[in-house]
């Protein structure tokens, strides 16, 4: 593996209860996707948008008063519209994921994360004007690392191999207490070649996610 892989962008992830259909891998999950993991924020419930936007629940959650929500909302509606946030609740860059995880996420329920690829895998994606700002190099070496995933991205957010329990097809596979892949890049890349084609309509991509 090389020692510097490419940036793909930060999510502020929800650590969720592992789904009933993936009992046995963890007990608690971080994903990728927002098909296991809520990520924030959830600018779809934020002011002014609809039809879900406005939402009393999501602001009661966040433990906001109206003019704090009002607040929240304004502020990632402004990193949105610059283009360096997206409606899957991936930032481009670290500074603004770790103002709003800061802000409004800093507890135990949520772990802000990010993951990278080798180059191959990322000019794959840079078709999607979403991920040539995130075109910076990150030694591993700085830092700590989580576990591997997986994913494959389709319209305006990623799947994991998860999504589709493609887990099932290989032996000897682990993972990390937040149901992530425990095993060497090297090894997950391989895995990957073996599932192209096969569950979502994706070309699936193997990511390392880090802190």
């Amino acid at each position: 593996m090389n020692e510097e892989l490419y940036n793909l962008g930060f999510y502020i992830c929800r650590i969720e209860d592992t789904p009933k259909y993936l009992n046995g891998i963890s007990n608690k999950l971080i994903s990728l996707s927002d098909c296991l993991c809520t990520h924030e924020p959830q600018i779809y419930l934020c002011h002014g948008w609809k039809p879900n936007g406005d939402n009393v629940e999501y602001m009661e959650k966040l433990e906001l008063t109206q003019k704090q929500y009002f607040d929240y909302s304004n502020e990632i509606q402004n990193v949105f519209e610059s283009g360096r946030y997206f409606v899957d609740g991936r930032f481009s860059n670290e500074e603004d994921a770790k103002y709003f995880y800061c802000k409004y996420f800093n507890n135990q329920q949520y772990m802000l994360i990010s993951f990278a690829t080798e180059y191959e895998y990322y000019a794959a994606l840079i078709d999607n004007c979403s991920f040539k700002q995130s075109k910076q190099l990150v030694s591993m070496k700085e830092k700590q690392i989580l576990g591997c995933d997986i994913i494959g991205f389709d319209i305006d957010s990623f799947h994991s191999f998860l999504c589709n329990s493609l887990q099932k097809k290989f032996k000897d596979i682990s993972f990390s207490e937040y149901g992530l892949i425990d095993l060497d890049f090297l090894t997950v890349k391989e895995m990957c070649k073996n599932i192209q084609g096969i569950g979502e309509p994706v070309d699936w991509i193997p990511v390392i996610v880090f802190t």
